[in-house]
């Protein structure tokens, strides 16, 4: 018998492609609202957004690239990519336009809270699979009862579209928190 090396899983040889893809992303992402002030005045990024939103997303691909080599699991990697997507773009809508209300309502701070949690949970339960599953269902509960609250108190009342961005962008990431804390709780089922 000969040594012949095995040859990778079929998922495992779209690594590349997904490295190229999700780096050709963030090149994207931060090219776009440069290109968009050329041509619409009413996009107006400094140079401060700019460092922000890289130091965000290359920052996310980092942490992707380490979770690559860390874990063999897809269930895993999957979970921590939606786990980033969702806090990023948690972040970004609240930061660029509010969830309630404007950007300049306070009340949209109350968000960080979901961001803490998901944060702080994580270093918590050292970003074990079955920890995070918890961590992003207590994250899942956080984001409804805020959205919640906003609702019920009228937090937003007054702006356009009212209470239908709340109850959209409630569902919309408490779904997405739910999804994310399957894929862990998958991934520690395989172990």
């Amino acid at each position: 018998m000969t040594d012949t090396p095995t040859p990778a899983a079929p998922p495992e040889r779209l690594l590349p492609i997904l490295r190229l893809i999700g780096w050709g992303c963030v090149a994207v992402l931060l090219i776009t609202p440069a290109v968009a002030m050329r041509f619409n005045p009413e996009v107006q990024w400094t140079a401060f957004d700019f460092l922000l939103a890289g130091a965000i997303l290359i920052g996310a691909g980092l942490v992707c690239e380490v979770v690559v080599r860390a874990s063999r699991d897809w269930g895993y990697r999957l979970g921590v990519l939606v786990t980033l997507a969702t806090s990023i773009l948690l972040f970004w809508i609240n930061g660029a336009v509010g969830v309630i209300g404007s950007e300049n309502n306070p009340q949209n701070l109350w968000f960080g809270l979901v961001l803490a949690t998901v944060l702080f949970g994580s270093i918590l339960v050292r970003f074990r699979a079955g920890g995070m599953s918890l961590v992003l269902t207590a994250a899942a509960a956080v984001q409804f009862g805020i959205g919640t609250w906003a609702w019920v108190a009228d937090w937003g009342e007054g702006t356009e579209k009212w209470p239908v961005v709340i109850l959209v962008t409630t569902a919309a990431f408490t779904a997405a928190w739910l999804v994310a804390a399957a894929l862990f709780r998958g991934a520690r089922r395989q172990r």
